[in-house]
């Protein structure tokens, strides 16, 4: 036992016993709770130590490549991943699904338990509409749940509790149809014991209840005996102020009179300007008003004190009652917690199977080869935003032999970007538990997944654009694995020319040959296509496909294999609304500097041929000591050379 901001947390039970960062973190935080919240916590019920090795584990700058949350410009919802996959119809739901796009599994069995219930659902559409439906009425029983907790309840969260586990209880009927490993434990979650906190609820609460838990009339009649002794006193008495005001008018003769009630004055007796005159004796003035006056009677203040008395013993019977109620609830917190995160699961695999027969995507087998292996792959939000537009497909072999490393080149707005992020997302999707926009895919599980795109700087902690690709990359460097998944894009373009080639090579190599991480690799540096020579049995050189007959380039989206001979930059250009004279400038420039190149190139060429050719007997040549050679041996040996030329 340990205490921390004055909040004793014991550690015992929960598998942390052994972990003193575990203990202390988690008795921080829930002391932070305590002083913050100023409550009681009592929906905290457990703590669970969560497995690093259960869970892909998805850095910041990833999830914001990868936009899985929001665009990466505009910060927008619409245009990202969970935009196209959220087809949830309950708050909880929603907000699982978030934490799965966080956190994709790399446990087989989970995963493909996912599949079995998604696959189920789509092979039964009538049932699958049917959950939704009744999914879309479940109020938020987490949320209701916490502000019951905490003492902000009401007597109406306690009603959409109870209409919330109803309907839980319908949808555990639907699930009965579903036979898998994971709907039967889903089953299992949402307890019978649900009815018991029904049942309460509906004995106890009136159907229709205030806001406020000081205005009374949210406990049923019949819950309390003195409580309806009380309701009988307030009741008679206001029925007995309705008959006085037809008694006085008939004994005054005034027919503007009128008993009325206010929360300053009480019960009082109000009488017009000219009827006056024509008030008893009795009555005593209490209030002069501009167009009347008002009176009150023994009688009637009598009357008051008792029904107010009444009204009063009401609320504070009744608020007692309703906490008596809600701990009788709370002691069914770990059920209706169960109940929730099962209907949560079942809420984002419907909205899995909505999306995936609607858009055609298709499950993904698992394999253990170490391949990773999708026919006609597409972008899902990329082919989503086309709409009524063709998305282009694409097939890709990753693996940790042949294929380890793609090298991706082509022009600007080729699809280069699109091309290796749809792999990322695939992988990201499946290990959701989510289908797949595919032909087929053949995956094996990957442990990270990192995407390194972009340029951005940290201008309030100092730090320019390149700095923080920099620092990107040595993170991916420095945390990758064997089984991991790397999509770098235009790595080394944030500073010379010279220096981002050598620092997109170094980074290449090191990923064969010490990471062996499957990596795609785009780059607009055609140098780095050299590498496929180095290392032929494990890099591998594709580009997106150009059509330029027509002498304007149309870019067909398409990645094939092979290197890429230009990056059409300047028509790029071009297309984005660069003035003419700037564009005509730029291809002179382009023509000028490709011309230099070639030259250059020649005059290598020509005075290295020996370098240039890797001559076989160059190291042997420079091991002849041509002081100690006979002229017949030095004819030979020349003749020999001319032979080995040829």
């Amino acid at each position: 036992m340990i205490i921390f901001s004055s909040f004793s947390f014991n550690s015992g039970g929960f598998g942390i016993e052994d972990k003193p960062l575990a203990i202390e973190v988690s008795a921080t935080l829930l002391g932070y709770l305590k002083e913050t919240q100023k409550g009681h916590l009592g929906h905290i019920k457990k703590i669970s130590l969560a497995c690093p090795n259960d869970f892909i584990s998805l850095d910041k700058g990833t999830m914001i490549n990868l936009e899985l949350f929001s665009t990466l410009r505009e910060h927008d919802p619409k245009g990202s991943l969970l935009s196209v996959l959220d087809q949830t119809k309950t708050a909880m739901g929603g907000r699982m699904l978030r934490s799965w796009l966080a956190k994709p599994l790399t446990v087989p069995e989970k995963i493909t338990q996912r599949f079995e219930v998604v696959q189920s659902l789509l092979k039964n559409l009538n049932l699958l509409k049917e959950i939704q439906d009744r999914l879309n009425e479940l109020p938020d029983i987490e949320r209701v749940l916490s502000r019951l907790s905490l003492g902000i309840g009401n007597a109406r969260d306690l009603i959409n509790l109870k209409q919330a586990l109803k309907k839980a209880l319908v949808v555990k009927i639907l699930l009965a149809n579903l036979k898998t490993e994971l709907t039967t434990q889903l089953i299992k979650n949402i307890s019978a014991d649900l009815e018991k906190v029904i049942t309460l609820i509906d004995q106890t609460i009136a159907d229709e209840p205030p806001v406020s838990l000081r205005e009374g009339g949210f406990i049923k009649r019949g819950v309390n005996q003195e409580l309806d002794n009380l309701h009988q006193i307030a009741g008679g008495g206001r029925q007995w102020v309705v008959s006085l005001e037809k008694l006085e008018k008939e004994r005054t003769g005034i027919n503007t009179l009128k008993v009325r009630y206010n929360k300053v004055f009480g019960f009082y007796i109000e009488v017009s300007k000219g009827s006056a005159g024509l008030v008893p004796q009795d009555y005593i003035r209490k209030q002069t008003l501009v167009n009347g006056e008002r009176f009150i009677t023994p009688e009637l203040k009598e009357k008051e004190e008792k029904i107010i008395t009444a009204e009063a013993e009401i609320y504070d019977l009744e608020y007692k009652l309703f906490q008596e109620i809600l701990q009788q609830i709370l002691n069914y917190t770990d059920q209706i917690q169960t109940a929730s995160r099962a209907i949560a699961t079942l809420d984002c695999l419907a909205s899995f199977a909505f999306v995936s027969q609607k858009k055609r995507y298709i499950r993904p087998k698992i394999i253990y080869s170490g391949e990773i292996q999708i026919k006609a792959g597409r972008h899902p939000v990329v082919e989503d935003l086309l709409e009524g537009n063709s998305f282009v497909p694409n097939d890709v072999l990753l693996d940790q032999t042949q294929n380890q490393l793609l090298i991706i080149t082509g022009p600007n707005m080729a699809g280069k970007s699109v091309f290796i992020r749809q792999v990322a997302i695939i992988v990201l999707m499946a290990q959701i538990g989510c289908f797949v926009p595919a032909e087929k895919a053949y995956l094996s599980l990957v442990d990270k997944i990192f995407v390194r795109s972009g340029a951005s700087d940290m201008i309030t902690s100092g730090l320019s654009t390149f700095m923080v690709e920099m620092m990107e990359t040595a993170h991916i460097l420095n945390h990758a694995t064997k089984n991991s998944l790397i999509v770098m894009d235009e790595i080394g373009r944030g500073t010379s020319t010279y220096d981002g080639i050598s620092i997109a090579w170094a980074v290449a190599e090191h990923l064969v040959t010490n990471l062996k991480t499957k990596t795609l690799f785009a780059t607009h540096y055609h140098e780095l296509q050299a590498l496929e020579k180095e290392y032929p049995d494990k890099i591998k050189n594709f580009h997106l496909a150009v059509d330029n007959s027509q002498g304007e380039p149309i870019f067909l989206h398409t990645i094939m294999p092979g290197a890429a001979s230009h990056s059409f930059g300047v028509a790029v250009a071009k297309l984005a609304g660069i003035p003419h004279p700037v564009v005509e400038k730029a291809m002179q420039m382009l023509h000028s500097l490709e011309k230099r190149d070639q030259n250059e190139k020649a005059k290598e060429n020509h005075q290295l041929p020996l370098k240039e050719k890797n001559f076989p007997l160059e190291k042997g040549l420079e091991k002849i000591d041509v002081n100690k050679l006979t002229p017949l041996e030095a004819l030979n040996l020349l003749a020999k050379l001319k032979e080995e030329i040829k």
